[in-house]
């Protein structure tokens, strides 16, 4: 197999050439120690010099190299490993009403993530009257979740909820699974 990462690759650009892999290969660099994954760093640097400056050695470069090809060849999501996403209660409720008010109460709600360069990636929320071609379709508690086809790796355990509190209301999604890495090491 060739490969599709090289290590000549600027960091930015690996995530940005694989979005529907992004997130996952993100997880992998910061996994291995490499925390530039997120900063104006990503977008200069190869990810060799990423990595020897944050003290890899060749061989652990080729092996990161590795994984990130092996994780390029995994599916997205496969059916029936667990949960895609989940809506809480809240979320659920808020959504009902939505549909209700907007007289769409057939209709679903449809996910994509769009890139967003160093500041990270945008959910974007649409009512939908049907999925789009190759959407995968997640229905909760009558609700139906149409996510585009190359977002699917981002909402691997997302869980939407809707808050409302003084700075305002709206959905928020949180990954309750995942700790944060710091910025550069």
């Amino acid at each position: 197999m060739e490969n599709k990462i090289t290590k000549d690759m600027k960091i930015g650009d690996i995530l940005q050439n694989f979005p529907n892999k992004s997130l996952k290969l993100s997880q992998i660099m910061t996994s291995k120690g490499l925390h530039c994954v997120g900063c104006g760093a990503a977008t200069m640097e190869t990810l060799e010099q990423g990595s020897m400056g944050h003290g890899f050695t060749e061989q652990q470069v080729n092996a990161l190299v590795d994984e990130l090809n092996k994780e390029l060849e995994a599916p997205d999501y496969v059916p029936g490993d667990g949960p895609l996403l989940t809506l809480t209660d809240t979320a659920v409720s808020q959504l009902i009403d939505i549909l209700k008010e907007e007289k769409k109460e057939s209709w679903g709600l449809r996910l994509e993530v769009v890139s967003g360069g160093c500041s990270g990636s945008t959910y974007n929320m649409s009512l939908r009257e049907e999925a789009d071609e190759g959407d995968v379709v997640v229905e909760q508690d009558n609700v139906k979740i149409f996510i585009e086809k190359n977002s699917v790796g981002h909402f691997q355990d997302i869980q939407i909820d809707y808050v409302s509190n003084d700075q305002g209301s709206g959905f928020a999604f949180k990954r309750p699974h995942v700790h944060s890495g710091g910025c550069c090491g």
